[in-house]
């Protein structure tokens, strides 16, 4: 997954993870897990801007877009629950993750 994030960034596109969801089990895969075991093995990791969420689609959805060392502190309750991981922005994207995402503006600057 690491080198998925590493060519698709390289590439200025965008990665979609989708966080393991089992049939029967009690806990699942969570935002916060997912970013704490992939900051953990690439640190480099913590400044790039992601998109967390979940129960996409349901009336209690949760998204917020923030840099992944922001996202760990959010509360995304129950899944199913996703990760996207920002490439390149178009200025509209940029806008719609401000707007609809909460990004704030500093966070849609490149980490420097």
């Amino acid at each position: 997954m690491l080198d998925t994030i590493s060519d698709n960034s390289d590439r200025g596109l965008h990665t979609l993870i989708l966080l393991d969801v089992q049939a029967g089990k009690i806990s699942q895969m969570t935002i916060r897990d997912a970013i704490t075991k992939m900051t953990t093995a690439d640190p480099r990791l913590e400044p790039r801007l992601a998109v967390g969420v979940a129960r996409v689609g349901s009336k209690d959805e949760r998204v917020k877009a923030s840099r992944m060392e922001e996202l760990i502190g959010e509360d995304f309750g129950v899944g199913p629950q996703s990760i996207v991981v920002v490439g390149r922005l178009h200025f509209m994207e940029a806008e719609a993750l401000e707007l609809l995402c909460g990004a704030s503006h500093d966070n849609l600057r490149e980490p420097s």
